[in-house]
């Protein structure tokens, strides 16, 4: 999901080697998935329901159940461009699908009709609902920041941006968005009037950006192998200190990948990276250790998330564009995988000495 340079082409130091986790059951395929890259994971956050968005422009959802993971339902075509983000309802109840076509829209998967709530434009970046405030965000490419109430066709808001968006995330009332002068800018939700903060990104191109789950920062990685950690008010003396890390980099071929996705383990608030080095590796950014990499996969990793448990881990297995239309061979096939997770490889781990 390098989905900047897929967006361009459809529009015109290592970690210190961790212990092997103990291995667990092999992980599950899942059946019956899209044949283009996926470029969106999400589950649902009171069942286990899991969502995919791929650049094939339709949405599916599968559900967990004791006989494995089964088809639940499917927009096909929820667009007529790529879909390049889905997240859940607060409730459960629908999908926010945000497209290269200009559009996002509302799934109601009781109905299993999608409604649209948002244009732009330019292609749709991201779309996020914000429960408190009742109204939902848009960001693109048109270098806007909307926000919408579902009641009108025209914005309720408009945030000029200063470039394109590179990539979003929402949690609570706070809004990160990556642009592409190598900018994040923070906002609060109750007031955009401007941001609350920009930091200046060292990244050669920011690829995601996350919100912790305690909101007191967040972590952005790019497409060189890079992922910084940034605390809202840093503190050195309660472990909250900034700093940036080297990762998804095969230092025998001096090749660097790209980190496609990030996700924070909802219990232990821990991280998984997802790369185009086809590896996702867990992290703990307070001890500043990793924690564990599972072997290697063929393909590169382009989208991870965890259950609402975090029991299971799902993963997207396809090509990134990392390298370009000569580099998308047909062995890459588009592929979803559950991983059991275990406490080895997400629990944090007490801070080594000198760091």
């Amino acid at each position: 999901h390098n989905s900047l340079a897929r967006f361009m082409a459809y529009y015109a130091q290592p970690a210190a080697p961790a212990a092997a986790a103990p291995a667990g059951p092999p992980d599950y395929e899942v059946q019956n998935v899209q044949d283009d890259t996926i470029s969106s994971l999400a589950w649902s956050p009171n069942a286990n329901l899991l969502c995919a968005a791929s650049w094939n422009n339709d949405v599916r959802v599968w559900e967990m159940n004791q006989s494995g993971i089964v088809p639940r339902a499917a927009l096909q075509p929820a667009h007529t461009g790529p879909v390049l983000a889905a997240s859940w309802m607060p409730d459960g109840t629908g999908i926010l699908t945000a497209s290269a076509d200009k559009m996002a829209k509302l799934w109601n998967l009781s109905t299993n009709q999608a409604q649209q709530i948002a244009a732009h434009d330019g292609p749709i970046r991201d779309v996020e609902f914000f429960p408190d405030q009742r109204v939902f965000i848009t960001t693109s490419w048109d270098r806007t920041l909307r926000v919408w109430n579902g009641q009108q066709g025209t914005p309720v808001n408009r945030v000029q941006l200063p470039e394109r968006v590179w990539c979003c995330h929402s949690r609570g009332v706070y809004l990160a968005i990556a642009c592409a002068d190598k900018n994040i800018y923070s906002f609060d939700m109750r007031n955009l009037a401007q941001p609350f903060r920009t930091d200046a990104s060292k990244d050669n191109q920011t690829t995601v950006v996350k919100i912790f789950p305690d909101q007191t920062g967040l972590t952005h990685a790019s497409n060189d192998g890079r992922v910084s950690i940034l605390w809202y008010q840093e503190n050195p003396a309660i472990g909250r200190k900034n700093f940036a890390f080297k990762c998804h980099r095969d230092v025998t071929k001096k090749e660097v990948h790209g980190i496609n996705d990030i996700c924070f383990h909802p219990t232990f608030g821990t991280f998984v990276t997802a790369g185009g080095d086809c590896s996702y590796i867990f992290w703990d950014h307070i001890s500043q250790q990793r924690l564990a990499k599972p072997a290697k996969k063929t393909t590169p990793v382009t989208a991870v998330a965890f259950n609402n448990s975090g029991q299971y881990l799902a993963y997207a297995l396809g090509y990134d564009w990392e390298r370009g239309f000569d580099g998308n061979t047909p062995e890459k096939r588009t592929q979803i995988f559950l991983h059991q997770v275990t406490e080895d490889e997400v629990k944090p781990k007490p801070k080594a000495p000198g760091t």
